[in-house]
């Protein structure tokens, strides 16, 4: 042991900190399966004010255990190895045992919103996390006990510690941004060692303006860009999916999200012209919001009888509303050309943007 570091603990000190860590670990591994003691501390006052700062408190074990790691890492090249990290190591596990409790507290006062198996396992890798950082203290304790003998054993639990911490934060923002979050920006090459190129999917043909379909091709994709992040496959708010007809149909825990002939009754309209600052409002403070014109189109949708198969030729465009599709078509650099242009060189006279209103 160098002259900086602390007398080393005392036998029976070490084994009481070891019996505590032990003791620590067997409880964050029995509380996921408390789900009634959970689901009722969850729904409370400060429960669900509590686990609401999971997504705060996670950061900081993650950013203390690359510290006590960097720490590790320095003292390799120094002939002075300086202080213990059994201080550090002792804040990270205590601090990933809060962020776990918080994150139950989170998942039980919200059922449902999440996909069951990214859920369950980023739940489980947190957990594994957490024990191996309770093991690495107490390794850590008894390392230093036997004046630094065994250090690599701490080593090995820390990078093990590090695996399990890049898994839960995997599987983390898999759920709140979506399974392909990291990999949809991803450069050619790092795409192409993953394999995410090898099937190129062929171009979609365009189809005549007049022919699109008013649900699959000018309503869905408002609610695919703006509202399936929260209520699609991996994510579903209120226990409501808004990725298919037969979800929008089913609707959440508050019933039915559209009312076919009523845009006004209509529970997905009443949430979307909440006060900008209202906590119900759809969507969230943080998400693009819904503009006008998207708001024309799926209202002008519903008040038609929210039809699940009908082409735009087929329907009664008011004049409004066949202005806000050219302009959503315009702001997604859809080639149609305004309305009284020709859509393409060989149906010159023959196609537009739009049906005739």
């Amino acid at each position: 042991m160098s002259a900086a570091d602390p007398d080393p603990p005392s036998r029976s000190w070490a084994v009481f900190l070891s019996l505590g860590g032990l003791l620590v670990a067997a409880l964050v591994i029995v509380l996921p399966f408390l789900e009634g003691f959970l689901g009722e501390l969850a729904t409370s006052p400060w429960g669900n004010f509590l686990g609401r700062f999971h997504p705060l408190a996670l950061h900081l074990p993650i950013g203390m255990l690359l510290l006590v790691i960097l720490m590790e890492f320095g003292k390799m090249f120094r002939v002075d190895k300086g202080s213990s990290t059994q201080g550090p190591i002792f804040l990270t596990a205590g601090s990933a045992v809060v962020a776990l409790v918080f994150g139950l507290l989170l998942q039980h006062s919200r059922p449902g919103e999440y996909d069951e198996v990214l859920l369950d396992r980023h739940l489980w890798w947190g957990v594994v996390f957490t024990c191996l950082l309770i093991a690495a203290f107490v390794t850590k304790v008894w390392v230093d006990w036997a004046g630094g003998e065994g250090n690599f054993l701490y080593l090995l639990v820390l990078l093990a510690s590090a695996v399990a911490m890049t898994m839960a934060s995997h599987d983390g923002g898999s759920m709140t941004h979506g399974k392909k979050f990291l990999t949809e920006a991803a450069p050619p090459e790092v795409r192409e060692w993953l394999g995410l190129d090898e099937e190129e999917s062929e171009p979609e043909e365009l189809v005549p303006p007049a022919e699109r379909d008013v649900f699959a091709d000018l309503v869905m994709p408002i609610f695919e860009a703006k509202c399936n992040s929260c209520h699609g496959e991996e994510k579903q708010k209120g226990k409501l999916r808004m990725d298919s007809y037969a979800a929008l149909l089913a609707g959440g825990k508050e019933g039915a999200s559209i009312e076919p002939g009523s845009a006004f009754d209509s529970n997905i309209i009443f949430r979307i012209e909440l006060p900008p600052d209202d906590e119900e409002v759809m969507p969230p403070e943080g998400k693009k919001p819904i503009t006008e014109d998207e708001l024309r189109v799926i209202k002008w949708w519903l008040d038609s009888g929210a039809p699940e198969k009908q082409r735009l030729a087929e329907a009664e465009v008011p004049e409004e509303v066949g202005a806000a599709i050219a302009r959503l078509d315009e702001a997604a650099g859809e080639a149609t050309g305004p309305p009284d242009s020709p859509a393409s060189d060989e149906n010159e006279d023959e196609a537009s943007p739009l049906p005739d209103l």
